[in-house]
């Protein structure tokens, strides 16, 4: 198997540091939907914070959503670049 050329490894690298730029999105997703549960549960039924804290709820979606979208769209480009990889080696095949 032929080594990758270094416009490839370097391509790899980015790809690379995408996905641990969105795990480290995750983990920041998660502690602060953590934080705005806790703030929920201090709220106490306070309708006026809880009326604040209502779109922040939305908003965890949305970027959950949006990372979730990012995690499948790096799958698909790792898994286009791995079957153009597996054709080279094959010939075209």
């Amino acid at each position: 198997m032929a080594r990758p050329t270094r416009e490839a490894e370097a391509e790899l690298e980015r790809l690379e540091n995408i996905a641990a730029l969105l795990s480290s999105m995750d983990d920041a997703c998660a502690v602060i939907d953590l934080r705005f549960r806790q703030a929920k549960r201090r709220a106490k039924g306070n309708v006026y914070l809880l009326a604040v804290l209502e779109p922040v709820g939305d908003e965890m979606e949305a970027l959950q959503s949006y990372i979730d979208a990012g995690h499948d769209l790096l799958a698909a480009i790792l898994d286009n670049k791995q079957n153009e990889r597996t054709l080279q080696n094959n010939g075209g095949k």
